[in-house]
């Protein structure tokens, strides 16, 4: 009796104190909203920081004052940093429309940044070439230096082809317009810029193309060198790796952006990093053979999962997913799936099309209810579900229809 008396003011306790923190940081909240109007970005910001350290993390309300503060102190890169991380939330439909003008804003900052600089170069580019000719005309009329101003006429000369022949390279930005630069005579400042910039050409095409082929093209046609090391060593890394392991690493909190450039990647395995959620791209690993994400804080998986379709093995057990993609059921080479220890209430009408589907483990669930579809899982040898979920009606009557067309199926209840 004691011991149940004192979980329950242990959970009392909590809760205050819970509360007690998420009003804290709404007060901050609305501090920086006021310092804001105020036009005090800077302590706008500083209150947005306490507003997430205080709630234990950022949410897109937050985001969006902070990349509003950013843009009117005209930190656009900052403001752009701020944008991009809005999306990591759940945006309700009401803020969409804020977030896509916010969106609008930075471009356009964006862009009249670049223009000025655009504008700027050519400015002094006229400037120079005008200095340039001016030059050329003072050294000429000088009889009494006539050596030297022929050979300033000269050199002068040379630098306005060559500045030529290399923006001529630079407006058309191909390999070619840039080895034609190189081959030139006339192309001599510029040469030490050459490499450089045809090895980032060849490295965008393979990148985006994200194929082993696109890598090994880049591969063929660089020239290794201490500039290139980096894009020489991810193609290698992204042909040649077949797993890609994480584990219990606290400097990690996120999957790799580049995830998906690992074209022959087999096995994933990111094991308790407090991994919260996968990126929309994962669905390009076409070969993955088997992913474990176990024991991480999953809450949903990205339509894009289903995309898997090599997959055979996947443990995503200890996790907080709420719901699985309707797209899940096109794992079509699914064969072990274990799911236990999640908050899944129901399962997609999709995951009867699993036909080759092995294993399922729904364990320590709060499964209310399995769909119709449930029936059509015939290879189905093992299942492990809660017992409690077992007595609802609905959930018995399926799996005593799924047994009846199974006969090698054995269902083995959780306490």
């Amino acid at each position: 009796m004691r011991v149940l008396i004192s979980i329950c003011l242990f959970i009392c306790f909590s809760n205050s104190v819970m509360g007690q923190t998420i009003e804290t940081s709404k007060e901050f909240y609305f501090t920086a909203k006021e310092s804001f109007n105020n036009k005090n970005y800077t302590e706008a910001i500083n209150q947005l920081d306490l507003s997430e350290k205080t709630g234990g993390g950022a949410n897109v309300y937050i985001q969006i004052l902070r990349v509003k503060c950013y843009l009117a102190k005209n930190d656009y890169e900052s403001a752009k940093s701020a944008l991009d991380k809005s999306y990591n939330y759940k945006i309700p439909e009401k803020t969409k429309e804020t977030l896509n003008e916010l969106s609008k804003k930075v471009s356009e900052a964006d862009k009249k940044l670049y223009d000025a600089e655009v504008a700027n170069r050519k400015k002094k580019k006229e400037e120079l070439s005008q200095t340039n000719r001016n030059r050329f005309k003072n050294l000429t009329v000088a009889k009494e230096n006539k050596d030297r101003e022929e050979k300033e006429a000269v050199e002068l000369k040379r630098n306005l082809n060559d500045e030529k022949l290399w923006d001529k390279a630079v407006s058309l930005h191909t390999v070619k317009s840039y080895k034609d630069y190189k081959g030139n005579p006339l192309g001599i400042n510029h040469r030490n810029k050459v490499d450089n910039r045809i090895d980032k050409i060849i490295w965008n095409k393979a990148f985006r193309l994200n194929t082993s082929e696109g890598y090994k093209e880049y591969l063929y046609n660089t020239v290794i060198s201490e500039s290139k090391k980096k894009h020489y060593d991810q193609a290698i890394s992204y042909i040649t790796k077949d797993e890609y392991k994480i584990s219990r690493n606290k400097s990690y909190t996120k999957m790799p952006r580049d995830i998906a450039h690992y074209v022959n990647l087999k096995f994933l395995y990111i094991y308790q990093i407090g991994l919260r959620s996968l990126p929309k791209n994962i669905g390009d690993l076409s070969i993955v053979e088997k992913i474990l994400l176990s024991k991480n804080e999953l809450i949903s998986l990205p339509k894009s999962f289903g995309n898997l379709t090599k997959l055979r093995r996947l443990f995503l057990e200890d996790n907080q997913l709420r719901k699985l993609p309707v797209t899940f059921g096109n794992l079509s080479s699914l064969e072990y799936c274990d799911l236990s220890n999640n908050q899944l209430k129901s399962l997609p009408e999709s995951i009867g099309n699993l036909t080759q589907l092995k294993e399922l483990y729904l364990a320590r669930n709060d499964l209310r209810s399995l769909p119709k579809s449930f029936v059509n899982l015939r290879s189905l040898e093992r299942m492990v579900i809660d017992k409690w979920s077992y007595k609802i009606k609905e959930v018995k009557k399926i799996i005593k229809e799924l047994k009846k067309r199974n006969r090698f199926l054995k269902v083995y209840y959780f306490k």
